[in-house]
């Protein structure tokens, strides 16, 4: 070696074992003054001394271990005291007067200093990237190390088991030594989280069999994996920090000092400076990556430190807007055919969100957010761990962004009456303002104070002008302003009122049909108007409902209907009422045995009788058609069939509504007997027991005829309309002692409270 650079064995006999302490040599090394760095050899040098006996630069291929079981690089600088400095402040940039930059000491560090000419590289077959031209310039391939999970059990796995079932044995083979973590992830695929090491014997499918057997139970999701997560690093700095100045793990400090061109009109046009840059191309499915990721964490303790993940400065001192330069903190490009899920997400526990209170956003408009027309806030998102974009089925790991959209939010758009501001609070309710000045609303005002205008307030037709905290208000019921004291259970028509928009008993529309994807239980009612059954409110459905008559009654379509939370009653009649909620006004449709007295639900009121319809034996709504105020069954019911019918009357009940009379549609057979003529009849309970006198204007007049075999033929069939009494029923007679009756309704025509 030359005199100023000795090697360590030039201080004595060395052992690159490891094993012979020569802590004597590294101290003469140290004690050394003609010497700046001292070269270690091949080998391990043990030194039984403390890192602070290596007051010196060392420098070679050896290790140095020391007496509490470190071991050092070779390249290894211990700068106890401070180097001498050049006399001559920084102060002149560089190059070319670069002299204050390195002309101190620098035995303990390693300077590099690279000029590229303006010359180089300058013209039109140049590549982007040239190796040749950068200072530090490496390359690193690198195939080794393993995620920490390789597949995950799709069945439970017992103590004792020598297979598994897997979701997939892509990528196992035998002979394979791979672990199993009780764990789900990559959390598993840790070393302390390895709790049975086995050996591959075989590979069928998804099956894998392995020798020793497992010693633990595992469920669905644990994990298995052929090695450990590893890490895998170009470049790893280390900085351990006990001074009191700032430092870094790396700085960059730029000058950029191209001159653009005249030609070169756009900032994009001219040279750029980038502190750092580069790029991630994937190559496959299930690929991952990060641009940036660090970790800030308090180490042994809670510690009260300061800490902020990013610190970016501008100092702009022009704004010319000169080849349209522009500055941006940020800047996220979504630039694929498909969108990205989230540009920016913030996790765990933050006081603040977003926070703008220390920027001044005077100079363009106050604008700390914005959106273009369209564009939504949402108000209530939420995640979904085990289904949707982003989630984990097996729920081994976290769901990364608010991947479940609300239906609340603010927006701005266009309609055919001008721009405006909504808020939607779920996917019914809003309020829009409009350019004009124009507050729209299509839900209730409930205003705890004062409601305040300078002009005229309109009350839409079917509104209600009320006072907070009192049950007194005034509303339109037609035509008719009506003033009431009880929240409008009852009122008095105000002066100058005039006629209601509806006469008593009239309805319109409001016509009733099964739901077509729900026939058997759910029942549509069409919008439509009508007087309510105490003649005071006029109920206008402006949007059609769909109700349930499987539920017990909730406010809303969609929703139960039934005033009862008894079960269904088979072979009957529900009958369909429209109802009035006092407070607002609300409208909704109630299901009810009762044709007259249904059971309204708590704050409910006015109501009005639709109509009916019929169950059949499994309690499900038949099949029906409404032609206004006729309801024509799909499927002629038989109600009566065989029955004797001469030794009568008798009154029968048929399947139409009960609780209030209707016409039944009603098919007739009668049969059977040797009398020449006989007479059958279908008759209204109204008009009394029909006797045998009246039955010469029975329906049927039955007699004996031949038919092709040349045998008797004894019966004879009629169609046609009759009243029923309040429970369903009609009489039937015959003045055959013989005959025989079948019966049946094709439908029937209910006046739904016309005319009451």
């Amino acid at each position: 070696m030359s005199a100023n650079l000795k090697s360590l064995g030039d201080y004595g006999t060395l052992d690159p074992t490891g094993v012979t302490d020569v802590k004597a040599l590294f101290d003469a090394a140290t004690a050394d003054t003609t010497v700046d760095r001292v070269y270690i050899p091949e080998g391990i040098h043990y030194n039984s001394g403390s890192i602070d006996n290596l007051r010196k630069g060392f420098w070679g291929p050896g290790k140095i271990r020391l007496g509490n079981g470190t071991v050092l690089p070779a390249d290894f600088a211990f700068m106890a005291t401070a180097p001498a400095q050049y006399p001559q402040a920084y102060t002149t940039p560089w190059p070319p007067n670069a002299t204050p930059w390195f002309g101190g000491d620098n035995k303990f560090t390693r300077p590099q200093c690279v000029i590229i000419g303006q010359n180089v590289r300058r013209g039109l077959d140049e590549r982007y990237f040239e190796g040749s031209t950068i200072p530090r310039n490496g390359w690193m391939e690198t195939g080794a190390g393993w995620s920490g999970a390789s597949a995950h059990l799709s069945a439970a796995a017992s103590a004792g088991a020598t297979s598994v079932q897997l979701n997939s044995a892509v990528g196992f083979s035998v002979g394979d030594v791979i672990g199993f973590s009780t764990l789900g992830g990559v959390g598993g695929g840790t070393a302390s989280n390895i709790v049975d090491r086995v050996t591959l014997t075989g590979v069928s499918g998804n099956t894998i069999s392995f020798t020793p057997a497992l010693t633990t139970a595992y469920a669905v999701g644990a994990t298995v994996t052929h090695g450990t997560r590893t890490q895998h690093v170009f470049d790893h700095i280390m900085v351990e920090t006990t001074g009191g100045g700032d430092s870094y793990g790396s700085t960059v400090r730029m000058r950029h000092k191209y001159q653009p061109l005249p030609g070169q009109t756009h900032v994009f046009e001219g040279a750029t400076a980038s502190q750092y840059g580069g790029s991630i191309i994937y190559y496959g499915d299930g690929q991952f990556g990060t641009g940036f990721e660090t970790q800030f964490k308090c180490q042994g303790g809670d510690f009260d430190v300061g800490n902020i993940g990013m610190v970016q400065s501008f100092l702009r001192n022009n704004d010319t807007g000169a080849r349209s330069a522009t500055w941006l903190g940020t800047l996220f490009k979504s630039e694929g055919t498909k969108p990205g899920d989230a540009c920016h997400v913030v996790s765990g526990r933050w006081r603040v969100g977003l926070d703008t209170v220390k920027a001044d956003f005077s100079g363009d408009g106050q604008a700390a957010i914005q959106l273009k027309t369209a564009q939504r806030i949402y108000l209530n998102a939420s995640e979904n761990s085990t289904s949707g974009r982003g989630s984990d089925a097996t729920g081994n790991y976290p769901v990364l962004y608010g991947n479940v959209a609300g239906d609340s939010y603010i927006t701005h758009s266009v309609d055919g009456t001008g721009p405006m501001v909504e808020m939607y609070c779920g996917p019914t309710y809003r309020m829009r303002l409009r350019a004009n000045g124009t507050l729209n609303f299509n839900g209730n005002i409930n205003a705890g104070g004062a409601l305040q205008a300078t002009t005229d307030i309109s009350v839409g037709a079917t509104g209600i002008l009320g006072w907070a905290g009192s049950s007194t208000m005034i509303f339109k019921s037609g035509s008719t302003l009506r003033y009431s004291e009880d929240g409008g259970a009852t009122s008095v028509p105000l002066a100058g009122g005039g006629a209601t928009t509806l006469a008593r008993g009239s309805i319109f529309g409001l016509i009733l049909s099964n739901n077509s994807s729900a026939p058997n239980t759910h029942l549509n009612i069409a919008a439509g108007q009508a007087r309510d059954s105490s003649d005071v409110y006029d109920l206008r459905l402006t949007t059609g409902l769909t109700k349930r008559l499987d539920q017990t009654f909730a406010a809303g379509t969609g929703n139960g209907g039934r005033d009862t939370s008894a079960a269904i009653v088979a072979n009957t009649s529900y009958h369909v009422f429209l109802i009035r909620k006092t407070s607002d006004g609300a409208l909704d449709v109630l299901f009810s045995t009762s044709a007259l007295s249904p059971t309204l639900p708590t704050g409910y009121a006015a109501f009005r009788r639709l109509g009916a319809v019929m169950t059949d034996a499994s309690g499900f709504i038949k099949k029906f058609v409404q032609h206004n105020d006729y309801f024509e069954l799909a499927t002629r019911t038989a109600d009566f069939a065989g029955v004797g019918n001469g030794s009568g009357p008798y009154l029968r009940q048929i399947s139409v509504p009960r609780g209030v009379p209707v016409k039944a549609r009603i098919f007739m057979q009668s049969n059977g007997g040797t009398q020449a003529v006989s007479f059958s009849g279908v008759y209204d309970p109204a008009l009394g027991v029909p006797q045998l006198t009246t039955l010469k204007r029975a329906q049927i007049r039955r007699g004996i005829y031949k038919n092709a075999s040349n045998s008797d033929e004894t019966y004879a069939v009629w169609d046609g309309d009759v009243w029923t009494d309040s429970n369903a029923q009609v009489y039937t007679h015959s003045d055959n002692a013989s005959d025989t009756l079948a019966l049946g309704v094709y439908g029937w025509t209910d006046e739904r409270g016309q005319y009451l």
